[in-house]
């Protein structure tokens, strides 16, 4: 009994503290969701602000929006227009991606310099970015954060604003294809090949035959020389 009563006395600690860390854990991952929650609803609010004071952006992937896997750049151009009636100064233009750490962004093209936009104006940034060489196939979501300011009557008011890409970035696997190049030689034609053999057939034949016409001349010839060698031995005789 006593074993027993000193057993749980052991395990009792054990326990609470299991219980702690889950409790701390669980209120650990309600945080996290509740911040995502709250950042998400911060960027979408940002955006719409940003797109009420007339400020447009257009995404494009230069080598489209599907990567294969192993390249280690590409490049996005972000047109951004001023459809409002204010002027709007643009002061950086960044890309955020999801395997970059928090707050991290990269930038180019003059992003990073301040420029005016009257209304009706645009400007292209081409941002390349680097891609790690590793990274694992799947779809990665990014954007573009915008820091400007909106003109007022006497003062400029700061904004910044996340956008979002029409399209996530896909790595894809490389698929390697071999092509095997075949070549088809042109069969002749039957009449082709029958016209062939009539005409060595053809020649074979005048062949023989001028061979037998030629062995008939010379026994011919052979033979009359003969009729006229007797002749003049007839002749001689008779003299």
């Amino acid at each position: 009994m006593s074993s027993q009563v000193e057993l749980s006395n052991h395990l009792y600690p054990l326990w609470s503290a299991i219980r702690n860390q889950s409790r701390q854990r669980n209120h650990y991952l309600k945080h996290v969701r509740v911040s995502i929650a709250l950042l998400s609803i911060s960027l979408l609010l940002s955006s719409a602000y940003a797109q009420a004071t007339g400020l447009s952006v257009k995404w494009v992937w230069n080598d489209g929006s599907a990567i294969p896997q192993g390249k280690e750049s590409s490049s996005v151009s972000i047109t951004l227009s001023n459809e409002g009636k204010v002027q709007l100064r643009l002061e950086f233009v960044g890309l955020h991606f999801a395997w970059m750490p928090n707050d991290t962004y990269t930038y180019g093209g003059g992003s990073e310099k301040a420029n005016v936009l009257v209304p009706g104006q645009s400007i292209t940034y081409t941002i390349p970015f680097g891609i790690p060489k590793n990274l694992p196939t799947g779809l990665y979501k990014c954007y573009a954060i915008i820091v400007h300011h909106v003109a007022n009557d006497s003062a400029w008011t700061k904004v910044t604003s996340a956008h979002f890409a029409p399209e996530n970035l896909q790595i894809v696997p490389v698929v390697v294809v071999t092509i095997t190049s075949t070549t088809t030689l042109a069969q002749p034609a039957d009449w082709t090949v029958d016209f062939a053999v009539l005409l060595a057939f053809t020649i074979i034949g005048l062949a023989l035959l001028a061979t037998f016409r030629s062995r008939r001349r010379e026994k011919v010839e052979s033979v009359k020389g003969a009729g006229e060698a007797r002749s003049s031995e007839v002749k001689t005789d008779q003299v």
